[in-house]
Protein backbone atom coordinates (compact mmCIF):
# COMPACT_ATOMS: atom_id res chain seq x y z
CA UNK A 1 0.00 0.00 0.00
CA UNK A 2 1.10 3.56 -0.59
CA UNK A 3 2.75 5.62 2.12
CA UNK A 4 -0.11 8.11 2.18
CA UNK A 5 -3.49 6.53 2.79
CA UNK A 6 -6.73 7.45 4.49
CA UNK A 7 -9.53 5.05 5.23
CA UNK A 8 -13.27 5.37 5.12
CA UNK A 9 -15.53 3.70 7.69
CA UNK A 10 -15.47 0.38 5.80
CA UNK A 11 -11.70 0.14 6.22
CA UNK A 12 -10.98 0.58 2.49
CA UNK A 13 -8.48 3.22 1.39
CA UNK A 14 -9.92 6.17 -0.54
CA UNK A 15 -6.85 8.43 -0.60
CA UNK A 16 -3.56 6.92 -1.69
CA UNK A 17 -0.11 7.98 -2.83
CA UNK A 18 -1.63 8.87 -6.20
CA UNK A 19 -3.01 12.01 -4.58
CA UNK A 20 0.51 13.17 -3.78
CA UNK A 21 1.68 12.80 -7.40
CA UNK A 22 -1.48 14.56 -8.64
CA UNK A 23 -0.75 17.46 -6.29
CA UNK A 24 2.83 17.62 -7.55
CA UNK A 25 1.64 17.75 -11.18
CA UNK A 26 -0.84 20.48 -10.29
CA UNK A 27 1.85 22.52 -8.54
CA UNK A 28 4.17 22.08 -11.53
CA UNK A 29 1.42 23.38 -13.84
CA UNK A 30 0.80 26.39 -11.58
CA UNK A 31 4.52 27.13 -11.35
CA UNK A 32 4.89 26.87 -15.13
CA UNK A 33 1.92 29.21 -15.62
CA UNK A 34 3.39 31.80 -13.25
CA UNK A 35 6.82 31.64 -14.92
CA UNK A 36 5.32 32.02 -18.38
CA UNK A 37 3.11 34.89 -17.22
CA UNK A 38 6.11 36.69 -15.75
CA UNK A 39 8.13 36.20 -18.93
CA UNK A 40 5.22 37.54 -20.99
CA UNK A 41 4.91 40.64 -18.81
CA UNK A 42 8.63 41.35 -18.83
CA UNK A 43 9.56 40.51 -22.44
CA UNK A 44 6.46 40.75 -24.63
CA UNK A 45 4.19 43.46 -23.24
CA UNK A 46 4.79 46.96 -24.58
CA UNK A 47 4.31 49.28 -21.62
CA UNK A 48 3.27 52.91 -22.23
CA UNK A 49 5.75 55.70 -21.69
CA UNK A 50 5.30 58.28 -18.94
CA UNK A 51 4.04 60.86 -21.46
CA UNK A 52 1.47 58.43 -22.81
CA UNK A 53 0.27 57.74 -19.26
CA UNK A 54 -0.06 61.46 -18.54
CA UNK A 55 -1.99 62.05 -21.79
CA UNK A 56 -4.33 59.13 -21.11
CA UNK A 57 -4.94 60.33 -17.56
CA UNK A 58 -5.80 63.83 -18.78
CA UNK A 59 -8.23 62.39 -21.36
CA UNK A 60 -9.95 60.30 -18.69
CA UNK A 61 -10.24 63.21 -16.24
CA UNK A 62 -11.60 65.62 -18.87
CA UNK A 63 -14.10 63.03 -20.10
CA UNK A 64 -15.26 62.29 -16.55
CA UNK A 65 -15.69 66.03 -15.87
CA UNK A 66 -17.71 66.56 -19.08
CA UNK A 67 -19.98 63.61 -18.29
CA UNK A 68 -20.46 64.87 -14.73
CA UNK A 69 -21.47 68.30 -16.06
CA UNK A 70 -23.92 66.73 -18.54
CA UNK A 71 -25.53 64.70 -15.74
CA UNK A 72 -25.64 67.79 -13.49
CA UNK A 73 -27.42 69.85 -16.18
CA UNK A 74 -29.86 67.02 -16.99
CA UNK A 75 -30.62 66.58 -13.28
CA UNK A 76 -31.29 70.30 -12.89
CA UNK A 77 -33.53 70.43 -15.96
CA UNK A 78 -35.51 67.37 -14.92
CA UNK A 79 -35.93 68.85 -11.45
CA UNK A 80 -37.40 72.04 -12.93
CA UNK A 81 -39.69 70.08 -15.25
CA UNK A 82 -40.98 67.78 -12.51
CA UNK A 83 -41.51 70.65 -10.07
CA UNK A 84 -43.56 72.48 -12.70
CA UNK A 85 -45.59 69.35 -13.49
CA UNK A 86 -46.28 68.51 -9.85
CA UNK A 87 -46.93 72.17 -9.07
CA UNK A 88 -50.01 72.01 -11.31
CA UNK A 89 -51.69 69.33 -9.24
Amino acid sequence: MARFAAYNFGGEPFLTGRLRSDNRKTMEKITLYLRESYQELVNHVSWPTFNQLVESTIVVLVTAFILAMIIFVMDGLSSVVFKSIYGIF
